[in-house]
């Protein structure tokens, strides 16, 4: 580590951390060759290097000894000190990088007593979350401001937002301990958005995740690898030129998601799943086999056949837990093809658990249906999404009276 400022602009600064590639003697002077772990380090030092040097110590930079004036406790004498501006250093403090951004980070010391604030400095020294590493790791380490949370609350209280933002109570309110998850979210495009859905923590809870509109035409896609905990069931949507211009954002294409720990396999219902854009898994979850359906339904298809398909899609599974959940496009401002879509369910003993828009116009297109082989406790809930004009439509059942 270098322990004195040498060029400010050139980023060459106390606290700058590299590695010593050589040593080397010319004229007289002594130098230690360092190359910088940040590569944006002295840049504008190494320029002003010959290309001989440029090639024998790649990256590096030329640190020499300076001198220094030390002044001793009861001794007027002011004594000059000539030494490198260098000490080993396989570690720092949070205080040392206080205001350094790094691409990679190893956290450690969770042994010891940590401030209030620490972490959240030692954190936000790094880039990316996949440079960040935390060595046995102690979650009593994270020590908030009192008088910091004071003033939140303080600001809190007085603020002309009042809305309140469901999902940052929905661990609150359906702890993962005692509930399991089926999500349901159209996502406009699954390449578009495939870090919004990797990184949403609702949904990466899920027991078993339903995806609509994801607007891929690769089966093999490679995206889906990024999904380790879960098995992927998908249909791709074939039409994706509008005009003769391939377009991402063109709708279709679903998918389901379940969790490795439930066991699932593909299903097909013949002659149905030729007119649906519908894809259908199996599993063991509820002591017997159960399936999970996701369905969407096409602007272009015509109401009338889409409730006849999805009559027979509820007279098939009628016989089995099952739940069904997609979108359904049928809105209109009236109800009149929601409410014959509902009567058809419920001859076949389902119920829809969706009751409200699930849209930024407030819209009811999205809805989960269960029948009544589960009998368990349930709840639907209905969350905003920042990346897509649909809302995270969530089916929690209350696992004290549901297997898994």
């Amino acid at each position: 580590m270098i322990t004195k400022n040498q060029n400010v602009d050139d980023k060459i600064v106390n606290g700058t951390i590299g590695t010593v590639l050589a040593l080397s003697n010319e004229k007289g002077v002594d130098t230690v060759w360092m190359k910088p772990d940040d590569d944006s380090v002295g840049k504008y030092k190494q320029s002003q290097l010959s290309s001989k040097k440029q090639k024998l110590y790649p990256k590096a930079i030329p640190i020499v000894r300076i001198e220094g004036n030390i002044s001793v406790a009861n001794d007027n004498t002011t004594y000059k000190r000539k030494q490198f501006p260098l000490k080993l250093c396989y570690a720092a403090t949070i205080h040392k990088y206080q205001g350094r951004s790094l691409d990679q980070i190893v956290i450690g010391g969770f042994n010891s007593k940590w401030m209030q604030g620490m972490m959240y400095t030692a954190l936000t020294r790094c880039r990316k979350a996949e440079g960040l590493f935390l060595q046995d790791f102690n979650p009593y380490c994270l020590k908030a401001n009192l008088d910091g949370l004071h003033e939140i609350d303080r600001i809190r209280k007085y603020s002309l937002v009042s809305d309140k933002n469901e999902r940052l109570d929905f661990f609150k309110n359906y702890p993962p301990k005692d509930w399991v998850y089926v999500c349901l979210q159209n996502v406009r495009s699954m390449s578009l958005h495939i870090e919004d859905v990797l990184f949403d923590p609702i949904m990466q809870s899920a027991s078993i995740l339903c995806l609509t509109e994801t607007s891929l035409t690769d089966k093999n896609w490679n995206g889906w690898k990024k999904f380790k905990d879960f098995e992927v069931y998908s249909r791709e949507r074939r039409e994706t030129k509008t005009n003769g211009t391939e377009d991402q954002r063109k709708s279709g294409g679903v998918a389901i998601l379940v969790k490795k720990s439930l066991e699932s396999g593909h299903t097909v219902l013949g002659n149905i799943k030729k007119n649906l854009e519908m894809v259908n898994t199996v599993t063991n979850w509820a002591g017997k086999p159960s399936f999970v359906s996701c369905i969407y339904k096409d602007h272009e298809m015509p109401k009338k056949h889409f409730i006849d398909d999805m009559k027979k899609v509820f007279e098939h599974f009628s016989n089995y837990p099952s739940i069904i959940t997609g979108d359904f496009n049928l809105y209109d401002e009236h109800d009149k093809d929601i409410g014959l879509l509902n009567s058809f369910a419920k001859q076949n003993g389902f119920v829809p658990t969706v009751h409200q828009g699930t849209t930024i116009n407030d819209h009811l297109l999205d809805q989960i249906f269960v029948n009544d082989h589960l009998k368990e406790s349930f709840t639907s809930v209905n969350l905003p999404s920042y990346f897509s004009d649909h809302n995270l439509v969530v089916l929690c059942l209350k696992k004290n009276d549901f297997y898994v």
